[in-house]
């Protein structure tokens, strides 16, 4: 069913979307390439437990130059297995309504998780200064000036692979975010994730390194080259250059990501002591967002919070005995009826 699935995709589908379910198809492909389709959704579960035992699976073996990978199992995760379940009710779907050749549409049920395991919740993870200096010190020229970009704006990963050199002005000290032309885009033009133009300020440590991409460039065309984030990040979640410098800094196993430079653009200011209002205007997001991320990092915060906390001692503790005795008073542990009813 696949092979008449696909010339229909291709059509009728974004052609980003098909591009990331390229992949899933082709285990799909391997895995369900002479079940009866009728019998699919009643293998669902034998599948899932499959996937789950042999965890990713590489379409790739071999490098450019022919080398065998020896690449370690990872396992796969529960949104993984969810994407290729997802991608198999498409398919069904598709069977159904457009090749009539199902009676009925399988309903095929999503790995539901309700709640996170204990010890899963882990704070929001940034580059640390000595972390800065690892990652630049094995990065690459054109990585080094992504990497410098990324950590003082705070812009999200399409943001910054969008932004073209005519929305970079240096006299205002302006970096505008707006949609523009794209053509790897849907409809040759990229949109911002929330759909409104927005300003970031560039910083004096910034100006520099701006100067230097700028030179010699005009126009609509990206300020950083290249195609959807490749070859710096691979937005489907595949490889790219940052993880490869992260593996040669020693880095890879610290939950760092691409877009911990966001949240490390957002930490610095707010552990400077700027309000949650002004880092949320310059990351895009609401004062809500920025302060269920962000909000622990403020300082003396918290502290000044607690000064209003008084401890109370009961009557006739060791400690009130103790004083009353440093000061010449009767050691008094009680309070009597009548000393009530005259209060």
């Amino acid at each position: 069913m696949i092979e008449t699935y696909l010339p229909w995709a291709k059509t009728h589908l974004d052609p980003g979307t098909l591009e990331r379910r390229a992949g899933t198809l082709s285990i799909l492909a391997e895995d369900l390439g002479n079940t009866p389709l009728a019998e699919v959704e009643f293998l669902i579960d034998n599948l899932v437990d499959k996937w789950r035992q042999e965890g990713c699976r590489y379409s790739v073996t071999v490098d450019r130059l022919g080398r065998q990978l020896n690449r370690k199992f990872r396992p796969i995760s529960d949104a993984g297995i969810n994407e290729r379940i997802k991608v198999v009710r498409a398919v069904l779907g598709h069977a159904h309504l457009r090749g009539r050749v199902l009676a009925i549409r399988p309903r095929l049920s999503m790995l539901k998780k309700k709640r996170a395991a204990p010890g899963d919740a882990a704070p929001v993870r940034y580059f640390s200064p000595e972390e800065r200096v690892r990652f630049l010190r094995y990065a690459r020229a054109d990585m080094g000036d992504v990497f410098q970009v990324g950590l003082l704006t705070g812009m999200r990963p399409a943001e910054l692979f969008h932004l073209r050199v005519d929305s970079v002005d240096l006299r205002n000290r302006k970096l505008l975010v707006q949609a523009g032309p794209c053509p790897h885009c849907p409809g040759g033009r990229w949109i911002p994730k929330t759909g409104e133009y927005r300003t970031v300020d560039i910083a004096e440590a910034l100006l520099p390194i701006l100067r230097r991409m700028l030179r010699g460039r005009a126009g609509a065309e990206f300020l950083i080259e290249n195609t959807h984030g490749r070859p710096f990040s691979r937005l489907r979640g595949g490889n790219g250059l940052f993880v490869r410098t992260l593996r040669r800094a020693g880095l890879h196993r610290t939950g760092l990501s691409f877009y911990s430079m966001r949240h490390t653009f957002a930490s610095d200011l707010i552990t400077a002591g700027r309000p949650i209002q002004e880092v949320a205007k310059l990351l895009g997001n609401s004062p809500r967002t920025c302060e269920l991320f962000y909000a622990h990092l403020a300082p003396g915060r918290t502290r000044e919070a607690v000064k209003v906390l008084k401890a109370f001692e009961p009557w006739g503790t060791p400690v009130a005995r103790t004083a009353a005795a440093r000061d010449g008073q009767p050691n008094r542990t009680s309070i009597t009826g009548d000393e009530i009813e005259a209060a």
